[in-house]
């Protein structure tokens, strides 16, 4: 047909926005979860979240999916360096992070190099 350059074109155009889709992670795959500690009973109540990029990884950035449940946006708390970054996620209050006891959370690992999802629960 007369279109279906444009169907092709528009194929291409959904597969690569599909690839750009946050995947569940991979065990060895990057970008990936290394760590989570959770601090959340103490007067200063945070989670810190090391992270694994591929060393020339540019634009990361971490994203967290509590649900129903509010978390604060995760802050980097050093540049990524050797494929490594931390980041920090800083609760209000003692309260406010008692709330993520229990809870899943999705950790969403971005980079221009690809994203992957890591489901976490807060104990």
């Amino acid at each position: 047909p007369a279109d279906a350059a444009s169907h092709r074109g528009d194929a291409a155009l959904l597969e690569s926005a599909l690839a750009r889709v946050p995947k569940p992670a991979a065990p060895e795959a990057l970008p990936r979860v290394e760590a989570v500690t959770a601090n959340v009973d103490g007067a200063k109540p945070e989670l810190l979240i090391d992270a694994l990029f591929p060393p020339d990884a540019t634009g990361t950035d971490l994203f967290i999916d509590g649900g129903e449940t509010y978390v604060p946006v995760p802050m980097p708390v050093r540049p990524l360096a050797g494929g490594k970054q931390r980041f920090a996620v800083a609760f209000a209050s003692p309260g406010e992070a008692a709330s993520i006891k229990g809870k899943s959370l999705t950790l969403t690992l971005v980079s221009d190099g690809g994203s992957s999802d890591t489901a976490w629960t807060a104990e």
